[in-house]
C-alpha cells in the first residue's frame, strides 16, 4: 500500500462512520508490518476488534 498520509494525520474521533476508522486502523496496520513491530500490529487488531465488536453492539 503506498499513502502520502500518515494515520495520525486521519481525525477520526467525531465521526459515527465506521469506514474512516478502519481506513485509519488499515494504515497503522501497514506501517507495523512495513516495520516489523509485532506489538504495534496486535495493538491494531485489538483496535479493529474492540471497534467492530462496538459497532455490531449498536447496530442490534
Amino acid at each position: 500500500m503506498v499513502s502520502s498520509i500518515e494515520p495520525e494525520e486521519l481525525n477520526v474521533a467525531g465521526t459515527s462512520h465506521m469506514g474512516p476508522k478502519l481506513l485509519k486502523a488499515c494504515l497503522k496496520y501497514v506501517r507495523a508490518i512495513s516495520n516489523s513491530k509485532v506489538n504495534q500490529i496486535n495493538a491494531v487488531i485489538q483496535e479493529i476488534n474492540e471497534n467492530v465488536t462496538y459497532e455490531t453492539s449498536i447496530i442490534r
